[in-house]
């Protein structure tokens, strides 16, 4: 199901999920938007990561050493649509500056950034 026009909710109504991802192996690449389509770029996190089917928010806690953070985006975004989600994509910035991670930068020694997702 996608959103589902449920809100507001009681709590409990939804399932709430937390996700490490893994920056070790990770080669960055400048996320991009693209008007009326896909982004490019940034980390794509499927739904299952989270045992989740499809995810109606999510938001970033940081890595586990607060050198990074993230701008989660949900893949596809449908303003009360049906139509589901399939990925979260996270736009990675530096912690300190607030400023995107340059393509191709290895953030390994983040080890991971936790994100947390709402959704059924």
């Amino acid at each position: 199901m996608a959103f589902d026009k449920t809100y507001p909710c009681p709590p409990g109504n939804k399932m709430w999920s937390i996700y490490d991802v893994p920056l070790a192996s990770v080669v960055y690449t400048v996320f991009a938007p693209v008007a009326g389509g896909t982004p490019t770029g940034g980390i794509y996190v499927d739904n299952a990561k989270f045992g989740l089917v499809n995810v109606e928010m999510a938001w970033c806690l940081g890595s586990q050493d607060g050198t990074y953070t993230a701008v989660p985006y949900v893949i596809p975004f449908s303003i009360g649509g049906s139509a589901g989600t399939a990925q979260v994509v996270l736009s990675l910035y530096t912690a300190t500056t607030m400023a995107q991670v340059a393509s191709s930068t290895l953030p390994s020694t983040a080890g991971y950034i936790r994100i947390m997702a709402l959704g059924n």
